[in-house]
């Protein structure tokens, strides 16, 4: 053991008695733990100086109080700090944690979907009450939403979340906006009651989603690079959207029973056009699938889906930074709906059949021509839909 540093002030070791027994007493002082004074009792003298001795040395290496930490939790400790570290430290421990419990664990607690719509709507402090009209798009937007996003409580909602069902091809301008006004009200009424650390809305201005003039697909190179660094979890998911075409809220629902040797059902209940269809699998999706290691039980996609998506897109390359003016810049971001929007561009490319392509990808023929109708050369569409998992 190493040795122990001279002994400050407040920290002492006296004989005592509770007329039973004798016992020596640990006092720890408060200029020492810089908060509650720590008191420990010992059947010995020798082990309460050990313990004393230990606790003084821990002292000295950390400058804080570690009395209480037992060594799993310095472990942990020391992982946070490493990890707040290779972000060039922006945040204290303190307020990285606090952060965290922010957004993880509400003030008020943490409702399903459906209790936080009804409180919303009937909020005794409402000045007015809502007209039966008004009431009903609300909540049809907020279940609509949560439909798509089955795993997600409302505090766990994302801009992301948001910005890519919103996009999500079949809506006009107008709709968009009106969904995306409903989902402000409520996510704004979440915040100031309690419901939510942040509203996922707040940054979201109205505006044009996308056209066909700028929908962006992935290159085949870029789409082997994202499979080369996809990790297994996430092969066969992130394998169905390029090479299905389903929506992310869609291979989100998605279970392993519903996917067959040849084709795979995608349930009315799980999309946005309430469209039920049975897709048939390509030999490139049937390889992918194959290679991918996984259970063939409950969901396709991890339910972490949102965090493990940025860390491979960012793994891919989608999200670099450079330093402007001392601060992080995103030179290169992932973009939304690229999966999809490559594999109607591909499919067509390759087949050139709006109706068959609006069957696959459950949207309908106006749809698809507004934004896969493009030119693109079938040669690369050939390149897209030959990647194909490297043999072991």
């Amino acid at each position: 053991m190493a040795k122990a540093p001279r002994i400050p002030s407040g920290v002492s070791i006296c004989k005592a008695s509770n007329g039973r027994q004798v016992f020596f007493r640990c006092r720890i002082g408060k200029k020492v733990t810089g908060g509650v004074p720590r008191i420990q009792s010992f059947q010995t003298k020798a082990e309460a100086v050990e313990w004393r001795d230990e606790q003084l040395v821990q002292f000295r290496k950390t400058g804080q109080d570690t009395s209480e930490l037992t060594a799993k939790q310095m472990a942990e400790a020391k992982d946070c700090y490493r990890l707040l570290e290779a972000k060039g430290n922006p945040l204290s421990l303190v307020s990285a944690v606090k952060y965290a419990l922010k957004f993880a664990v509400p003030d008020k607690g943490i409702l399903a979907w459906e209790d936080a719509v009804g409180k919303w709507l009937n909020d005794p402090r409402r000045a007015k009450p809502l007209g039966v009209g008004t009431a009903n798009a609300y909540r049809n937007t907020v279940r609509m939403f949560f439909t798509e996003h089955p795993s997600l409580k409302p505090h766990q909602v994302r801009e992301d979340d948001v910005l890519e069902w919103l996009d999500d091809d079949e809506w006009e301008i107008a709709t968009q906006a009106h969904h995306l006004n409903n989902l402000k009200v409520f996510f704004r009424w979440m915040v100031a009651n309690g419901y939510a650390g942040g509203d996922p809305c707040s940054a979201i201005e109205k505006r044009s989603f996308e056209s066909a003039g700028n929908i962006r697909i992935l290159t085949p190179s870029e789409t082997r690079k994202l499979l080369e660094v996809c990790p297994t979890e996430m092969l066969a998911a992130v394998s169905i959207c390029l090479f299905a075409g389903l929506r992310t809220s869609e291979v989100r629902c998605l279970t392993w029973d519903e996917i067959g040797d040849a084709e795979f059902e995608v349930a009315k209940s799980k999309t946005k056009t309430q469209r039920h269809r049975f897709i048939v699998m390509s030999e490139t999706l049937k390889a992918w699938l194959a290679s991918a290691a996984h259970p063939r039980s409950g969901l396709v996609a991890p339910e972490d889906w949102r965090e493990q998506f940025d860390a491979l897109t960012a793994a891919a390359g989608w999200r670099e930074k450079v330093k402007v003016d001392g601060v992080d810049k995103v030179i290169s971001t992932w973009p939304r709906n690229a999966m999809r929007h490559s594999f109607g561009s591909y499919w067509f490319a390759q087949n050139r059949d709006v109706n068959h392509l609006s069957a696959i990808m459950g949207s309908s023929v106006s749809m698809i021509e507004r934004h896969y109708k493009h030119v693109l050369p079938t040669q690369v569409a050939i390149e897209y839909f030959a990647i194909l998992p490297e043999k072991q």
